[in-house]
């Protein structure tokens, strides 16, 4: 099965990773020429473009894919292409990417799944801070005046 992954920043390369990891024959599109130079005799497809251009989705044969994963964190250039890809395939279920929450009220697009930068880091912040607290000295001491 092959999976359509535009942008390949770091989180682009972890889902890429995760994906090569299980047998996925992973396509990437990128706007960066040495990102696709860098991924030429690689085990990943790479095309270079603007995924918001149908012409661009178009050679990544869309209508053949039933996953994408977009990482691009401007969600008003997630829309475009999330309504780019579904007009080639209205059945392709969508991973995107936001960086705040209040994005989430501006989505009403069936088939896709949002993961949140803040969200994201709100959780790994927290779960940071528990660990502190359970593995060190740091306890709570009635010597600290609120």
């Amino acid at each position: 099965p092959k999976v359509v992954i535009v942008g390949y920043g770091p989180t682009g390369q972890a889902a890429a990773h995760y994906l090569l990891e299980r047998q996925y024959h992973v396509l990437v599109i990128d706007q960066n020429i040495d990102t696709i130079s860098s991924l030429k005799g690689n085990a990943i497809e790479a095309i270079f473009g603007d995924a918001t251009q149908l012409q661009i989705l178009e050679k990544a044969n869309l209508e053949n894919v039933r996953l994408m994963i977009i990482t691009t964190p401007d969600f008003s250039i997630t829309q475009s292409i999330i309504k780019a890809a579904q007009n080639l395939n209205p059945y392709v279920r969508i991973i995107a990417r936001s960086h705040f929450k209040s994005d989430f009220h501006h989505c009403e697009l069936s088939n896709v799944s949002l993961v949140c930068d803040e969200e994201a880091s709100s959780e790994k912040m927290v779960q940071i801070i528990r660990s502190q607290l359970e593995n060190s000295s740091i306890k709570q001491s009635h010597d600290f005046k609120e």
